[in-house]
């Protein structure tokens, strides 16, 4: 049986030499992040800040945080976004 990537999804270990050069040369549609929690021996506690330290653009980290755990999941997409829009000075009174 073989698996293209169209039918499988990859966890990526933060903490794997190689994992930046497999992202890409395969590109980052079908990985998704581990942790490889509760394992002491692994990168656990500290596998997002060494994901965050890879060399890779802002497009592969959110496809890889988030837009393939969301289509792996199917997750709606967001209605609104992320982030919060600052508090207004009329709100503060």
């Amino acid at each position: 049986m073989t698996c293209t990537m169209q039918q499988c999804y990859l966890a990526l270990d933060a903490d794997e030499e190689p994992a930046v050069d497999v992202v890409q040369k395969l590109g980052a549609d079908y990985f998704v992040v581990s942790t490889d929690y509760p394992h002491p021996d692994r990168a656990f506690p500290d596998a997002m800040k060494e994901f965050l330290t890879l060399p890779l653009d802002d497009a592969a980290r959110r496809k890889i945080l988030w837009d393939n755990c969301a289509r792996l999941y199917d997750i709606p997409k967001l209605a609104a976004p992320l982030t919060r829009a600052a508090p207004s000075a009329a709100a503060a009174q």
